[in-house]
């Protein structure tokens, strides 16, 4: 409830208005010592307000509660309400047909005649009670507030791509530094700010000044095919083949807007700034047509007979040129959303720009013939050919002078004026996907498997964009502190990261290949990393220096383990072998055979006497350490093994697989005790409850979902936004946050 010292983390006492810290008595003296103008006061008053603060924002939380709870309990009277009426009435139709045919038994004949009319058999019941009430009564008897300390915050290699997520939105600090191939870029107005699609389908906001990267958008699941960035809007926009658009907002200080596309793939965006509207090119011919602000479908514009793959809005906001795979170019009206005019292609349509003056269309073919058309002639005033190969993407100056065109693995300049085509670069060594202008028309952003920026009329690299990995981060591990975050990458690199300052501390190089595992000591003197170079190293973190190196394996190592007391570390390998070492006396002294070259999941029991691991070959593994052998092998799924959690008593282990299943097992009696289906994608995070009564997963399906471990049914599905506590907000049994 108190405000925290920045440097201990125990309740401050003082608070400093030079930068809006608040210290200790005993770092009080170290704060007064830094640069700057200090203006220290008592913390108390702060104390007191952030406490009053806090107390109602739980009011508030309490009232949210209440509200849903007596919502909840009205919609449940009116059904029962609604389904005792219909009951009774199908009873009392019974009954007053029963009356009728009493009437008709005066006589014998008559009662003869109504006996042939009913069944022999009769069942009509009192119910003594209405079933499944104990589902209702555990709902509304539950605590529904409960105060709790959070547990630390654990990154994993298993949780990789969450726990980027977590620390770039927490600490506004990209881990993630490689962007790899680039499939598309954007850029503000003012040359200030360029976003960059990659081949792993994530977005990275980069600041051109300051030459570093600010934010990593994730949230698709296929290949980004479009992509638009705003200024006047603060809006990024993508499309991709997972068949959904999404608007990012570019201060990230609002969660991003999804939209599932109705007619197929978006290939291609464009965005009226004065409307607020989407124009997106599907893959059905059409072009849909979305308000920003109502987040709602406003139509579509039909003409093309196959995709739309190119859209253009002019500056002037008043019109729309679309291109499609069947070689035709539309001119829109966007007033009266009216066909202007449209011109035939002969030959496959490649790329299209719009001339500043918002008049003619230039256009590239697969027959490498680059043409010009007039929209205000409706004719076609000129061609070019003098390419070896078609033009992939044409990028127009601002001041239309010039016309960039790139082929596979060259760029080559267009005169508008000449209509007279030179060549500009010499082969690079990567194909080029996408290139951009500067608002000066000095430079250009070509985007391949790196980014580099081209000065023009030297026509030579005036820099290249490097984010300090040269490629993909593998591994994380924060330090207890949480001032400091060490990643392994691909590049056989470790980097040390101060959270305070936002800044490169230093580089750890020893390892010859990618880094597989990173684990800090409990009093972060010491970093214990593993490599596919078969190698397990120790490193002094305060001197940036390797103190040690295990070696043994023979394959690549592909997880560590550190025991509670980090006197002993288990590792497995692809050379089937689970190692423990001791730290003390730096030597393997335990080698246990039979894993799976392909184990990539390790957890411990609690007394960690077993060691439990999943393998890509569909078998889970229980490892008895102390005996140094295979205690027992699961099996039951039907693909490898991509998820495993204990629970906090070990009395269950539960499983995920590329199966699109999970399986819970108990862990005593090493038997199978219930399969949960419903994701239709890889599980790929698994999580129970503190009191093990619950179990929540994550797919690549984009879905969470919350299992009743007991009752071995569903409770809850919802979208995973990466923000944990949303996905238990709506679901009041659960009481704590996931740590995904």
């Amino acid at each position: 409830m108190f405000r925290l010292c920045r440097i201990c983390g125990t309740k401050a006492n003082w608070s400093c208005v030079c930068s809006s810290v608040f210290i200790c008595d005993a770092h009080l003296a170290t704060h007064l010592a830094e640069t700057g103008k200090h203006d220290i006061r008592k913390a108390s008053v702060e104390n007191k307000r952030h406490f009053q603060e806090e107390i109602l924002k739980r009011i508030s939380q309490i009232e949210l509660c209440t509200e849903s709870i007596q919502n909840s309990a009205k919609n449940i009277v009116a059904s029962i309400i609604k389904m005792q009426a219909s009951a009774v009435i199908r009873l009392q139709a019974k009954k007053k047909e029963y009356i009728e045919l009493l009437k008709n038994t005066q006589t014998d004949e008559s009662a003869e005649e109504a006996l042939k009319t009913i069944k022999t058999g009769f069942f009509c019941e009192a119910l003594e009670e209405v079933p499944n009430v104990e589902t209702l009564k555990s709902f509304f008897m539950q605590n529904f507030v409960e105060e709790y300390d959070l547990p630390e915050e654990k990154i994993e290699l298993g949780n990789i791509d969450y726990g980027k997520d977590l620390l770039e939105n927490k600490y506004n600090l990209c881990i993630e530094d490689y962007i790899g191939p680039v499939d598309h870029i954007a850029k503000d107005n003012q040359d200030k700010f360029l976003v960059v699609a990659s081949k792993d389908f994530s977005l990275h906001l980069l600041d051109l000044n300051e030459k570093k990267q600010l934010k990593v958008f994730r949230g698709h699941t296929g290949h980004i095919t479009s992509l638009v960035f705003n200024s006047p809007l603060n809006l990024i926009v993508s499309s991709s083949t997972d068949e959904t658009i999404r608007i990012w907002d570019k201060t990230y200080k609002n969660p991003h807007i999804v939209i599932k596309s109705e007619f197929g793939t978006v290939h291609s965006l464009g965005i009226s700034t004065s409307r607020k509207l989407i124009y997106a090119g599907c893959e059905n011919s059409s072009i849909a047509i979305w308000n920003i602000q109502a987040q709602n479908s406003e139509g579509v514009l039909q003409g093309h007979s196959s995709k739309v793959i190119i859209i253009i809005i002019s500056s002037d906001d008043e019109t729309l040129i679309s291109g499609g795979s069947d070689n035709k170019i539309i001119v829109w009206n966007l007033q009266d959303l009216q066909i202007k005019t449209q011109f035939q292609l002969n030959s496959h349509l490649q790329s299209l720009v719009l001339l500043p003056d918002n008049t003619t269309i230039i256009s590239s073919t697969q027959d490498k013939i680059i043409s010009f058309f007039s929209i205000n002639e409706n004719t076609k005033t000129g061609q070019v050919q003098n390419l070896f190969e078609s033009a992939n993407s044409l990028s127009c100056s601002h001041n239309g002078e010039f016309v960039l065109l790139s082929t596979n693995r060259k760029i080559n300049l267009l005169t508008v004026k000449l209509k007279k085509i030179e060549n500009f670069t010499q082969n690079s060594p990567n194909k080029i996907n996408t290139l951009l202008i500067s608002a000066d028309d000095k430079t250009f952003i070509l985007g391949s498997n790196d980014i580099k920026i081209y000065d023009i009329e030297e026509k030579k690299i005036k820099s290249s964009l490097n984010f300090g990995h040269s490629d993909k981060v593998t591994s994380l591990a924060i330090s207890s502190d949480g001032k400091k975050i060490i990643s392994g990458s691909i590049d056989k690199t470790i980097k040390i990261w101060n959270l305070d300052t936002q800044e490169l501390e230093g580089v750890l190089n020893a390892h010859t290949d990618t880094i597989s595992d990173l684990h800090i000591t409990k009093n972060n003197s010491n970093l214990i990393s593993a490599s596919y170079d078969k190698t397990i190293k120790i490193w002094n973190l305060i001197e940036k220096k390797l103190e040690g190196n295990f070696t043994g394996h023979y394959g690549k190592v592909m997880k560590i383990y550190i025991t509670k007391s980090e006197d002993h570390i288990i590792s497995i390998s692809e050379d089937k072998t689970l190692k423990v070492w001791n730290l003390s006396q730096m030597k393997c002294i335990s080698n246990i055979q039979g894993m799976n070259n392909d184990v990539g999941i390790l957890v411990l029991s609690n007394d960690e006497n077993y060691a439990v691991t999943g393998s890509d070959d569909k078998i889970i593994r229980i490892v008895n350490i102390r005996e140094k052998k295979i205690d027992k092998v699961l099996e039951g799924h039907n693909a490898g093994i991509t998820a495993l959690e204990l629970s906090s008593d070990n009395n269950f282990l539960a499983s995920g697989s590329l199966d699109k299943s999970i399986r819970l097992w108990d862990f005593n009696k090493r038997i199978a005790v219930g399969v949960f289906n419903g994701h239709e994608g890889k599980v790929d995070r698994i999580c129970f409850t503190g009191d093990c009564r619950f179990l929540a997963s994550k797919s690549c399906d984009g879905r969470v979902k919350i299992w009743d471990v007991r009752n071995q049914k569903q409770v809850y599905e919802g979208k995973n936004d990466r923000k944990p506590e949303n996905w238990v907000k709506r679901f009041m049994e659960i009481r704590f946050l996931f740590r995904f």
